[in-house]
């Protein structure tokens, strides 16, 4: 058996399934979604979306976030085997309202949507005209799925509509999780915050600048990756990536920048500042974040599992001082 076909059989073997992502039982949306999406393409009618889009919106109903996530996966998985069209990725783009979940559909769009030689950015474009037309549950984490991606052309047509981000958009896009420090996507938000500062507009410069923190938290190793996509006629095939630098190197190239951020006095900047230059203000942020979710209420079972003892202890300690109280009337 030849390497390539070893590999191609561990892939098949490593490939998620529908019965792995509902154990129990698949809910009837998602066996229809799926089919669905197996027929959906760039032609597709509007009756045809409608009717996908009728499944998605009762199969969010259905399914809990995590298990969304992972279905995103699997149709991700099955256009990269070229089972189903990139297209697809519109659903998920348009009608979730989970920002992790559209973002990452965002990113998977801009990778695998086929563009041809005459116009290499035709994604790019399709999700800039989704964007403007607003027709769109949480758009500032499809915004945040551009400027994330880290090619600095993209980022360079997302420029065209920061403008147009509302407050409520920029806390979506500030509640983006990216585990990468990419350099055009700090230098966008950075040029970002440089125009709010100067229109006067200090509530999006709060959650651009949390953004910004929250990226450097993120990322472990604290390297800054510069990195620029191939585009093609089957989805980029191959990336160029520039020697990651050290994050303390490039925030000397920012410090003219940072400088006239501070200025502003905001407390979100200054903030995002102090986590540029320490590293150990990094440490502060991800303990406060901890402590944030915790005191958060959701349904993860880890929080479930949490319980407050210290009533209980109370009690004890004032059953135990009593006690001797107790026998000294019996006597």
């Amino acid at each position: 058996m030849s390497t390539a076909t070893m590999m191609q059989h561990k892939f098949m073997n490593d490939r998620i399934k529908l019965n792995q992502i509902f154990p129990n039982s698949p809910p009837s949306s998602a066996t229809c979604l799926e089919y669905n999406l197996c027929l959906f393409n760039q032609n597709s009618d509007t009756l045809f979306f409608d009717t996908v889009k009728f499944v998605y919106q009762v199969f969010v109903d259905q399914v809990h976030l995590d298990s969304r996530l992972l279905f995103l996966d699997l149709i991700i998985q099955d256009i990269k085997l070229g089972e189903k069209d990139a297209s697809a990725l519109l659903i998920f783009i348009h009608y979730d309202s989970s920002s992790n979940l559209v973002s990452t559909a965002v990113a998977a769009y801009l990778e695998y949507r086929p563009s041809t030689l005459e116009d290499p950015f035709v994604a790019t474009e399709e999700l800039i005209s989704i964007l403007v037309n607003r027709k769109i549950l949480n758009r500032g984490a499809a915004f945040a799925g551009l400027v994330f991606f880290g090619d600095r052309r993209v980022c360079s047509a997302a420029r065209t509509i920061r403008g147009s981000i509302t407050a409520e958009e920029a806390n979506n896009f500030a509640s983006v999780t990216t585990h990468l420090i990419q350099r055009s996507s700090v230098e966008f938000c950075l040029s970002w915050l440089m125009d709010l500062v100067d229109s006067d507009q200090p509530d999006l410069c709060k959650p651009i600048a949390n953004a910004l923190s929250a990226m450097v938290a993120n990322k472990p190793t604290l390297r800054v990756q510069d990195t620029h996509y191939n585009f093609g006629t089957y989805g980029f095939s191959s990336k160029q990536r520039l020697p990651e630098v050290k994050l303390s190197t490039f925030i000397k190239e920012l410090n003219p920048v940072l400088e006239i951020l501070s200025r502003s006095k905001i407390t979100e900047l200054e903030q995002m500042i102090k986590v540029f230059r320490d590293p150990f203000q990094r440490v502060i942020l991800q303990q406060q974040r901890k402590t944030t979710r915790r005191k958060t209420p959701d349904r993860r079972a880890s929080d479930r599992r949490v319980i407050d003892i210290t009533p209980h202890l109370e009690r004890r300690r004032a059953h135990r001082r009593e006690g001797p109280r107790r026998l000294q009337a019996q006597r």
